[in-house]
């Protein structure tokens, strides 16, 4: 996967992961760095090869499956899973190799307006997208912010379950989130968090959100849902600091997402 160096503003022995181009920092300056990695999954079989057989690498924990059955048996929040979707494509950046990306979206419209980050998308040749139960339908379209991680996918469909989002109420420190993502090509995942801090992220124009949540790759577009069970903000990255003794995740809020979507 790729890295970028990048600044957080806070930041205290951390990093920030995400997808975007390698840069590096001047000579002789020390500021605090981010180191930001796609969140998509490659070919999930092609990585699980790659993982167990090269020496000294190891599958990741599942034990995210666990609390996620758990907090499945609440019918309130089992029922959001109908708005969330997987995301394949086929990409090929410039002078790269095409390869298969997956990543996380949720639909806001019955006639298919799908939510998801920019980095799944970009550069796709082909794009495919499943809703619960594995029913996928055509892309007639797809828009991306050239300031945030995000994108919208238009879709050739009708009666579709649509997600709402918080357009009312802020997310605030210490609020309670859900999110439902598809981590490691495993579908519908539930994490529980908590918001710990809002920061600022060079090259963002506004602040995101940090949950004190675990994500994996294929969690990037992964919604944020609040006590309301409306979007709080949508997943696209992780920041974990130095020691690797802690990764959480990263989040764009509502607020942005509205912005983005009334100007599209």
């Amino acid at each position: 996967m790729e890295m970028i160096h990048s600044v957080l503003e806070p930041a205290d022995e951390e990093q920030f992961f995400n997808n975007h181009d390698q840069e590096q920092g001047k000579k002789g300056e020390r500021p605090v760095f981010i180191r930001i990695v796609a969140f998509f999954t490659f070919l999930i079989f092609a990585g699980f090869v790659f993982l167990t057989t090269w020496p000294g690498l190891t599958l990741p924990s599942l034990d995210f499956l666990i609390p996620s059955k758990r907090l499945g048996e609440d019918p309130s929040i089992n029922q959001l899973k109908q708005y969330v979707v997987q995301i394949n494509a086929v990409s090929r950046p410039e002078r790269a190799i095409a390869a298969q990306i997956s990543g996380t979206g949720f639909n806001i419209a019955p006639d298919g307006i799908i939510v998801t980050n920019r980095h799944i998308v970009s550069d796709a040749l082909n794009i495919t997208v499943a809703f619960s139960g594995g029913k996928t339908y055509p892309v007639k379209n797809i828009k991306t912010s050239p300031d945030l991680d995000l994108a919208l996918i238009y879709l050739e469909a009708r009666d579709l379950p649509a997600a709402t989002i918080n357009a009312e109420k802020r997310s605030g420190v210490g609020d309670e989130v859900i999110i439902i993502g598809n981590p490691l090509g495993i579908d519908n995942v539930i994490m529980e968090g908590t918001i710990s801090a809002f920061i600022s992220v060079s090259g963002f124009p506004a602040p995101v959100f940090v949950i004190d949540a675990p994500v994996h790759p294929g969690n990037s577009g992964s919604p944020v849902f609040d006590e309301d069970k409306k979007v709080a903000g949508i997943v696209f990255g992780s920041i974990q600091q130095k020691d690797g003794a802690k990764q959480q995740g990263a989040a764009i809020p509502a607020r942005e997402i509205l912005e983005f979507i009334g100007e599209n």
